[in-house]
């Protein structure tokens, strides 16, 4: 639909991704189309429609629930740091199918050592790694590893989520036992 695409180009603040979200949320036939925007690795186009995108996953996961398999499967060709910041924030929050939980978490792997990748996307990666790996002990402990390796001094937002996980493992430990 045109029209909601010049409403995605228009504008890009919370207060419009709150619009569109709305808008696509009274219109779900319209979700198709956000969807194709998002996937569409065409900027600024994809970056917008994203983020009402992950909106619409908080506030009417309903909406989305049909389509995780299919946003999983254009993981790989987002090109975009700030869609896939907004797709892994979204899948956090999705039920995962279990077919598609080892390709997330090698995907979460490369995306958490990736030198190019931003603090964000490396911490939707090790939240949606700990949503998936929930209950394995050793798997928590392998991203720990991994954020340790990568920022070895511990520098902001990579040190909050080490010591997220770190809690996270202890509990899983005490758990066990």
């Amino acid at each position: 639909m045109e029209e909601l695409k010049n409403l995605i180009l228009n504008e890009h603040s919370k207060a419009q991704a709150l619009v569109i979200a709305d808008i696509v949320r009274q219109k779900p036939e319209l979700i198709t189309d956000l969807f194709s925007y998002t996937f569409a690795n065409e900027e600024p186009l994809s970056r917008r429609a994203a983020w009402p995108l992950r909106i619409l996953s908080d506030q009417s996961p309903e909406l989305l629930k049909d389509r995780i398999d299919e946003i999983i499967d254009h993981l790989d060709d987002i090109k975009s740091n700030a869609v896939l910041r907004n797709i892994l924030a979204l899948l956090v929050n999705a039920k995962i199918p279990e077919k598609k939980k080892p390709f997330l978490l090698n995907f979460s792997t490369q995306a958490i050592l990736n030198p190019e990748s931003p603090i964000a996307v490396i911490a939707h990666s090790a939240d949606l790694f700990i949503q998936i790996a929930a209950d394995e002990i050793i798997l928590i402990k392998e991203l720990l590893l991994m954020l340790e390796q990568i920022d070895p001094d511990g520098r902001g937002g990579i040190k909050s989520k080490t010591r997220q996980v770190k809690t996270i493992l202890h509990k899983l430990e005490k758990s066990k036992k």
